[in-house]
């Protein structure tokens, strides 16, 4: 019986190669298509609405009488970019460092939102060299020396039901201590904390006794946020979708995004996709409601 010759192993290049498409798996593009639906992927875009007029104006209120106050919103990550906006139209970042001054600055917290993670994130944010150096007290006054340093008027704290009840305490003593507007921002659990009937958090409460609602985006605006959307995402297109003017479609998108701008972009992003694979495909309101009808709406629950 004749014996296999055995393998002999090569060397490793040290290139990874891709893994096997499953058959199915994903549908044939030409390289072309598929930088187009990198490009549809990595779209990134913010349609101004009434709801982030009313934010804007809020939030200036607050910084122009250096008044403390929370924002609540179901659609968090509306409001985040909303507020991100809202910075930029008075600070104009360079690549990792503000100007000085810096009026309004925006500091998203992470888990688990202790004093620790809140003064990291303000000096990490304004680009800080030492921002995770030293234990509490150093993170504390270098915090409190950068956010002086900068002139800042107004500090947005997204996120900021992460933060523990120390954490709280904290940005009391840090509004307190140089006299300018914290607004935390969050879901609605940011409410329960700010508002709990407890002696413990009788001083945090009292230092932030105004708050404003980010609401989902009016039925109303859905086709102007969709035509906004179209015109700069898909502003090459020869055939483009014109969902917008389809009143059907325009219903069916407000029901599936419940005013959430993202999860709109979410879904344009989708079936854009979809149609780029599908050139002969008319996306009717029908059609709309077979190809989403295993995604659920979001909820908008206080």
């Amino acid at each position: 019986m004749v014996q296999p010759k055995p393998v002999e192993k090569q060397p490793d290049s040290g290139i990874q190669k891709p893994l096997p498409v499953l058959l199915g798996a994903e549908p044939e593009r030409s390289p072309d298509l598929q930088a187009e639906v990198e490009r549809i992927r990595q779209s990134d875009i913010f349609e101004i609405t009434q709801r982030d007029r009313n934010l804007f104006a809020w939030l200036s209120a607050q910084r122009d009488a250096l008044v403390n106050g929370f924002i609540i919103s179901s659609c968090y990550a509306d409001l985040r970019k909303s507020c991100q906006f809202y910075q930029r139209l008075y600070v104009k970042k360079r690549g990792n460092l503000y100007p000085v001054p810096a009026p309004i600055i925006t500091v998203e917290v992470h888990q688990y939102g202790t004093p620790t993670d809140l003064f990291k994130a303000i000096s990490r944010e304004l680009g800080n060299p030492f921002a995770e150096v030293g234990r509490l007290g150093n993170l504390r006054t270098r915090a409190q020396g950068t956010l002086k340093s900068h002139g800042v008027k107004l500090l947005v704290i997204g996120k900021a039901d992460y933060l523990s009840y120390k954490a709280f305490n904290e940005l009391v003593e840090l509004t307190r201590a140089l006299k300018i507007a914290v607004v935390p921002v969050g879901s609605p659990y940011l409410n329960e904390i700010l508002t709990r009937k407890s002696r413990k958090y009788t001083d945090i409460s009292n230092t932030f006794l105004e708050w404003h609602e980010f609401p989902a985006f009016l039925k109303a605006d859905t086709a102007g946020i969709i035509r906004q959307w179209e015109s700069q995402v898909l502003k090459e297109w020869s055939v483009p979708l014109k969902l917008y003017e389809d009143g059907n479609a325009v219903n069916f998108l407000y029901e599936r995004s419940k005013g959430h701008g993202e999860v709109l972009y979410e879904i344009l992003r989708k079936l854009a996709i979809i149609r780029l694979d599908n050139p002969s495909m008319t996306l009717s309101a029908r059609k709309l409601a077979e190809v989403l009808q295993h995604r659920d709406a979001p909820a908008n629950k206080w």
